[in-house]
Formats: C-alpha cells, sequence, structure tokens
C-alpha cells in the first residue's frame, strides 16, 4: 500500500512539473522565441516578435518579420 501512494505522488509530481513547464513555455514563448527582425517567417507567420508582423512579396515568398508601416500603425491605433 505505501509503495502504491509513492508511486502515486512521484507520478503526480511529474504532471505537475510537466504542466507548469507547457504553462511557463507559453508564457515566454513570445520572448524567447520569436522571429526577430528581418528574419524569415514564411513558415511561422505567427512568430514574429512583439510590434513585428510577417510581411511577403507579391507572390507569397521571401517573408520577413518587419514593423508595420505608419498606415499600418495608424490602422491598427498602436
Amino acid at each position: 500500500m505505501k509503495e502504491a501512494n509513492t508511486r502515486r505522488y512521484i507520478h503526480l509530481c511529474l504532471v505537475v512539473v510537466l504542466v507548469s513547464t507547457i504553462i511557463t513555455t507559453e508564457a515566454e514563448d513570445d520572448r524567447l522565441f520569436c522571429i526577430r527582425h528581418h528574419k524569415y517567417c514564411g513558415h511561422r507567420p505567427n512568430r514574429c516578435c512583439s510590434g513585428l508582423f510577417c510581411r511577403c512579396n507579391t507572390f507569397g515568398t521571401n517573408c520577413r518579420c518587419q514593423s508595420k508601416g505608419a498606415l499600418g500603425k495608424l490602422i491598427s491605433g498602436k
């Protein structure tokens, strides 16, 4: 009985660590794992760092994280 409780406790601890790691990773995702300015973003267009967005050429290629232009800033209010 004591051995079974110990296994359950260890299992519960592992689950708590895993869940907290996932939550922390999602929270830090924007800062640590974002795509920086002028870097390629075609494979993950929503991963540009804060204040940037993925902009591609007319043919949908050569996508790069760039800041919004003056008109884009005016429209979004940021």
